[in-house]
């Protein structure tokens, strides 16, 4: 028997049967054929396990498991992963839609680019049916460095793995249960590249009663866990120094000295200095910008020029350039990065 190529995983947990429907078709419907398309039912209990049913008699690749309690989102995609066949594993929301070539363009680009264990895409949102783009990271010599400190992996619903990498399956970390990408990534992101290709290859549909806006305290709760486990692993930090740097970008409401977010860094970039963990003037650029980007954040009198920077980047991205492969924002941040003002992150 030949091996499956793809494996499609896909948890359901009470989602609207119209946009079940359109998930479980446009996966169906994709250009690429040889995929198994593994659908959990997380103890729905609106009659989407019944819709599953009907679908998986008129298509044979679907294999269909029905928890007898409700797991969780993590729990429930590794039942996936215990059972899947394919060499790649793509990720799918039961409310998001796949545009027919994702998979095909996701496949051609992992069979060409071995050192790549993960790759995503751009997607469009459901938003006043505007095109719109969530900022991952795009720069690979920095990807390691920035899932450190937050979840610049890939978007979750456009991910395409490897299923084995270094002869290990791949699976979530059962004990986090929201970010489960940020986990899982951040450990991939040690094992190979992860590459956010430029196409829009999905609709992702923004509504009130999916996951990540139902839950989002906890969601943050658990990704603080994440950065700190990760900062942990490599460098040296006391507790309070760790619980700060963890409610950088996941504690909306916490406002952090900039002197403390110094002192900080500066103790990061000479423990890489001697630890060679990551690139040393990687390290330091970076954290360089993720400096002057917390000084805007937190400072109101920049709140208009980063507004019409913003507007600037959005309107090359989209209008000037548009298939350009060029990430105009580290190039902003590099005018920032000459000696000149290399001053404005580390004052002496």
């Amino acid at each position: 028997m030949n091996e499956i190529k793809v494996s499609v995983i896909m948890s359901v947990f009470n989602t609207k049967i119209e946009y079940l429907s359109l998930a479980i078709n446009s996966i169906l419907n994709q250009s690429f054929k040889d995929f198994e398309f593994i659908i959990v039912d997380d103890y729905s209990t609106n009659g989407a396990s019944d819709l599953i049913e009907q679908y998986r008699k008129l298509d044979n690749r679907i294999v269909a498991i029905k928890n007898d309690k409700n797991l969780g989102l993590t729990k429930s995609l590794n039942k996936c992963l215990l059972i899947c066949k394919g060499k790649y594993v793509a990720r799918m929301d039961s409310d998001d839609y796949s545009l027919p070539n994702r998979l095909e363009k996701q496949v051609k680009y992992l069979d060409r680019h071995e050192n790549v264990v993960v790759v995503g895409s751009n997607g469009y949102t459901g938003i006043k049916k505007c095109r719109s783009i969530t900022y991952w990271t795009k720069n690979d010599r920095y990807t390691k460095i920035s899932m450190l400190f937050r979840n610049s992996g890939v978007s979750h619903p456009t991910a395409m793995f490897r299923r084995v990498v270094f002869s290990d399956a791949i699976y979530y970390d059962e004990r986090i249960k929201k970010s489960q990408d940020f986990e899982l990534w951040s450990r991939m992101c040690k094992m190979g590249k992860i590459k956010v290709l430029d196409d829009f290859l999905l609709i992702y549909r923004i509504h009130p009663e999916q996951i990540s806006t139902g839950s989002n305290s906890e969601q943050c709760s658990f990704a603080r866990q994440i950065v700190k486990r990760q900062i942990n692993h490599y460098f040296d930090l006391p507790e309070e120094d760790l619980d700060t740097i963890s409610r950088l970008f996941y504690d909306h409401d916490n406002v952090v000295n900039p002197s403390i977010i110094q002192r900080i860094f500066s103790n990061l970039i000479a423990q890489n200095n001697e630890k060679c963990v990551f690139d040393k003037n990687d390290f330091a650029c970076f954290l360089g910008e993720m400096t002057f980007e917390l000084k805007l954040k937190h400072s109101r009198k920049f709140i208009l020029p980063v507004l019409r920077l913003k507007s600037f980047y959005l309107y090359l991205s989209f209008f000037v350039f548009p298939r350009l492969k060029y990430d105009y924002k580290s190039f902003v941040f590099k005018l920032f990065h000459s000696k000149e003002t290399r001053g404005v992150f580390f004052e002496k």
